[in-house]
């Protein structure tokens, strides 16, 4: 099972926004008896540091480790500084806090706490799979840091500063589709909920601007990367 929700493991947001229609749509008379506030501002705080954990992740992790690798698991060397100092596990967790920072913007608790359900069930099989790899690869080493490093909440005060120079490229060549990625699914919530709550599909301009500009940069970065070299290391 691990195997499988590894392989499988981008399409976990997929899934997630598959179900936000019907819960949505049949809870639609409870969605505002527990957030009760603007959760924009909180959706906003959570997706940014989401964001900002991630890609300090990414920046600082050596080469040929922290991948997009479906098939088979990849791990030259064990990443055991920077933000893995604090926690082993900082991409799964960033994940968690974007995607949390986007559901809640349904403003609907029954859909918040389904979705945190499925991600920190899937997750955690995930990382469990992972670990069996990497336990079997580095051993002793692995073994070391697993014993002082938290499994994903993280612990600020054991932080060790990373020895690699933040490879920028690495994160342009890597990250643009993603950030695009999270400003639709933002839009979807937004226009879901809105829809379902009003009849109308309305989608906010300043949001719309947004995901225009984000498609232009990709686009631009998407020719660089596969035309040019001046996103090579």
């Amino acid at each position: 099972m691990g195997k499988y929700f590894f392989k499988y493991r981008g399409q976990i947001p997929v899934f997630v926004l598959v179900l936000a229609f019907p819960i949505l749509y049949f809870s639609n008379h409870i969605q505002n008896l527990v957030l009760d506030f603007n959760v924009n501002i909180l959706s906003l705080v959570l997706v940014l540091f989401g964001c900002i954990f991630r890609y300090l992740t990414i920046g600082f992790s050596y080469p040929n480790t922290s991948g997009r690798n479906r098939d088979s698991q990849v791990a030259d060397k064990l990443n055991k500084r920077s933000l893995y100092s604090i926690t082993r596990n900082p991409l799964y967790l960033s994940n968690m806090l974007i995607w949390t920072g986007i559901v809640i913007r349904s403003n609907n608790m029954l859909y918040v706490l389904i979705c945190l359900v499925i991600m920190i069930s899937m997750y955690n099989i995930i990382i469990n799979h992972e670990e069996f790899f990497l336990k079997n690869k580095f051993k002793d080493e692995f073994l070391s840091w697993k014993k002082i490093t938290p499994k994903l909440i993280p612990n600020f005060f054991i932080y060790k500063k990373s020895s690699n120079k933040f490879n920028y490229k690495s994160l342009l060549r890597r990250e643009y589709s993603g950030l695009l990625a999270i400003l639709i699914c933002i839009a979807y919530i937004d226009t879901l909920q809105t829809y379902i709550s009003s009849s109308y599909l309305v989608i906010s301009n300043n949001l719309l601007y947004l995901i225009i500009t984000m498609i232009t940069i990709s686009l631009i970065l998407k020719y660089l990367r596969k035309n040019t070299t001046i996103l090579d290391d």
